[in-house]
């Protein structure tokens, strides 16, 4: 129990949220990190009840959106309401093409749910895009490495190093 005049974790945040107002991106991290306070609480009702508002309120940020679906999608397999928990992992997959991460979580957390319901080969579908997508961004991020190289090179005068770094990226 709280001492007298302070307030647990959700009431600060809701005292945050009622001072910043509504339709700010403040005001989404807030209600997510209100959730998850909720849900560590042990009140899954309230954290459901935040993420679906957080959702029906369309957050100002696509990543919120996705963190908000991907609870929720975890909310429902850990209460075994597998088809749900798809749903949820479904539709964050579908607004996260411009966040691989989020993407591959989303496909890694279908796959679980798909073993769940007795559907290897779909969970095995679901892990290959996650590898292909991993795979993807590891060979993005060595790119992104040799374009740095090679600007650092031609910067510093070194046209010939640049020239080969600008090669091996393409």
């Amino acid at each position: 129990e709280p001492a007298a005049g302070l307030h647990s974790q959700p009431e600060l945040l809701e005292v945050l949220m009622d001072a910043i107002g509504p339709d700010t991106e403040l005001h989404d991290r807030l209600t997510l990190f209100l959730a998850e306070a909720r849900y560590k609480a042990s009140n899954v009702r309230g954290a459901t009840n935040d993420y679906e508002r957080l959702l029906k309120q369309e957050p100002h940020r696509i990543t919120v959106r996705i963190e908000a679906l991907r609870a929720l999608g975890q909310i429902h397999f850990r209460k075994a309401d597998y088809q749900r928990a798809l749903d949820y992992f479904v539709k964050a997959a579908e607004i996260s093409s411009g966040h691989p991460t989020d993407w591959t979580l989303s496909q890694i957390e279908q796959a679980r749910v798909h073993l769940r319901l007795g559907e290897p080969k779909l969970a095995g579908d679901a892990l290959a895009r996650a590898a292909e997508s991993l795979d993807y961004e590891d060979r993005r991020t060595a790119t992104l490495h040799l374009l740095e190289r090679a600007n650092l090179a031609r910067l510093t005068s070194k046209f010939a190093e640049a020239r080969q770094l600008y090669r091996q990226a393409r």
